[in-house]
């Protein structure tokens, strides 16, 4: 947890910045929200069946510094609705999983992110 919330923070994320957390329950979105928590960043639990229009009126709402998405949401593409919602230029995606669908375990998560700037 505490590697994740220095990744926030080292990503350039400050505190009151919020975050969309697209993920279903599980270990790793846990270990997501304590992370944001800790670096000051507050987290928005969005349900994984938000479609990409949901995601994107959120997105644009609540000015998003970023998003953390699920590499294999069943094969929607939800990741593309906050892109195009996102307000703040420096937005960033960060992606959790492989395309394969298989779950990285929670403690490698960091490693593993992709982060897409727009």
């Amino acid at each position: 947890m505490h590697k994740l919330a220095a990744g926030l923070v080292k990503s350039g994320f400050r505190k009151d910045d919020i975050i969309a957390l697209h993920a279903p329950n599980s270990a790793t979105l846990l270990l997501l929200r304590l992370a944001a928590e800790k670096a000051g960043v507050i987290s928005l639990l969005v349900p994984p069946a938000f479609s990409r229009l949901e995601v994107e009126r959120i997105s644009q709402q609540l000015s998003l510094a970023g998003a953390v998405v699920c590499a294999d949401d069943r094969g929607r593409d939800v990741a593309s609705g906050y892109v195009s919602g996102a307000r703040q230029p420096s937005f960033a995606l960060f992606s959790i999983g492989n395309s394969e669908g298989r779950r990285l375990p929670s403690c490698r998560c960091t490693a593993r992110a992709r982060m897409v700037r727009r």
